[in-house]
């Protein structure tokens, strides 16, 4: 497979934004909703790209961590099909990629989905281990993140809000290490495989717009500029 090219591009912007801001610029997904036939639509923060063990390889998979009881869960395992709109305000830029994603946890039965095959050939070796991978970016999400999955069911009624406000990723003492082993089996990644980036850049005059489209046959990228 061909390196993506609008990867280093919207790395470029991503490092311009954080000359102005401390803080990752949300996406916004939009996900399909099985039962109520209508879009879903929530703002999300970007983790990073998939990286091997060492972390001397960086793969095209863009990925964010998750409740696994969310609803995207639910509605990305009847439809893998996502959207991801990304303004950047300092630049002018906006990104749209779309494709398919999957969900990995430790729950076994959410991963037989899962397709190890596919990804594999996103990595220079086949010897990529998920399990690590999902245990590695578990111990980098903060301590906050890390307590909240310990919280009931996203969308549930609110009953109180008497909950732990941090949790750190090693136990002081057995309550602890129980919270953290309920936080783990919560936590979840979503991994974006992106076939289709549109790029409109508003900063510009005229303003410009570019789209690249993965070939599902030679896995090669095709960019077109377009009108905006």
């Amino acid at each position: 497979m061909s390196a993506a090219p609008w990867k280093p591009i919207l790395k470029s912007i991503l490092a311009e934004h954080f000359k102005f801001s401390d803080t990752m610029q949300p996406m916004q997904l939009a996900t399909f909703n099985a039962i109520t036939q209508r879009p879903a639509n929530r703002s999300v923060v970007f983790r990073g790209f998939i990286k091997d063990k060492e972390d001397s390889f960086e793969s095209d998979l863009l990925y964010i961590t998750t409740d696994v009881r969310s609803s995207k869960v639910e509605q990305f395992s009847s439809n893998p099909g996502f959207e991801i709109c990304w303004w950047f305000p300092k630049t002018r830029d906006q990104f749209r990629l779309t494709g398919n994603a999957c969900v990995f946890s430790s729950d076994s039965s959410l991963n037989s989905k899962f397709p190890f095959t596919k990804l594999s050939s996103y990595f220079p070796t086949t010897n990529f281990n998920w399990d690590e991978k999902l245990e590695y970016y578990f111990k980098q999400i903060s301590e906050e993140l890390r307590a909240d999955l310990t919280r009931p069911t996203p969308g549930l009624p609110l009953e109180h809000e008497n909950y732990t406000k941090k949790l750190a990723v090693v136990a002081k003492d057995e309550r602890e290490n129980e919270l953290i082993k309920q936080s783990f089996a919560n936590f979840a990644l979503v991994i974006f495989e992106v076939e289709e980036v549109d790029r409109v850049e508003l900063a510009t005059d005229p303003h410009k717009r570019t789209n690249w489209k993965l070939n599902n046959q030679t896995r090669e990228w095709v960019e077109q500029r377009v009108y905006p």
